[in-house]
């Protein structure tokens, strides 16, 4: 399933990405260049360190935006949930037999707009199951009629209680 595509949030990303390049080299080539004399304050190395990771956060959504998507799979007696930004992803693998409950449901009402477009990335989703006293979400920015087609297609493949 592929991660839904918010143009706007892509583009703006994509723009401060070209800004947070120039700042972070910018800081480099400052401590890099020796005019900076002595160790470098402090302010400067907490500054890069927050500005890297802000940056590494933003990338990671662009790219999620762009090319992630979610796999889900049924290997053996798991039930495979992965998040993928192109060949690079993690795996959520949940034993088949302790999986309880498939089902629709509502997470976002806002699933088109910002908070849609985070909730995907960090996992919220309109399929929900429960496994070992927890609730799991996945499909995230599906529609509810292209979450009701997953379960229906899943649902014969496995033994759900």
């Amino acid at each position: 399933m592929p991660a839904r595509k918010n143009w706007f949030i892509l583009i703006f990303l994509g723009v401060w990405m070209v800004g947070w390049t120039v700042g972070e080299l910018g800081v480099l080539g400052l401590l890099l260049s020796g005019i900076v004399r002595g160790p470098a304050p402090l302010i400067i190395l907490a500054w890069l360190f927050l500005w890297t990771i802000g940056g590494l956060l933003a990338l990671t959504f662009l790219l999620w935006g762009l090319i992630g998507r979610e796999v889900v799979s049924i290997r053996g007696n798991a039930f495979v949930l992965r998040r993928q930004i192109g060949r690079f992803g993690f795996d959520r693998t949940f034993d088949l037999a302790k999986v309880r409950n498939l089902r629709c449901a509502a997470w976002i009402l806002d699933s088109e707009g910002v908070i849609g477009s985070i909730g995907r990335f960090s996992g919220a989703g309109t399929i929900v199951f429960d496994c070992r006293g927890f609730t799991h979400r996945f499909g995230a920015g599906l529609t509810p009629d292209e979450a009701l087609h997953v379960v229906d297609t899943l649902r014969p493949q496995c033994i759900w209680s």
